[in-house]
């Protein structure tokens, strides 16, 4: 929580998550609602690309 706060208190306005543990653990609402920016999971991400990829 401490570095994602100095990277908005930095001037980020969206947060990448880069490690998939992070989405087992649910931190993404956290930091949303903590920080009052966009974060991207990383596994949910990839689910969104690869049903668009199914589809096309």
């Amino acid at each position: 929580m401490e570095a994602a706060a100095g990277l908005v208190a930095s001037g980020a306005d969206t947060l990448l998550l880069a490690c998939t543990g992070l989405n087992t653990i649910g931190i993404r609402p956290l930091l949303e609602r903590r920080l009052g920016v966009p974060v991207v999971d990383p596994v949910l991400a990839a689910g969104l690309l690869a049903s668009y990829a199914h589809a096309a």
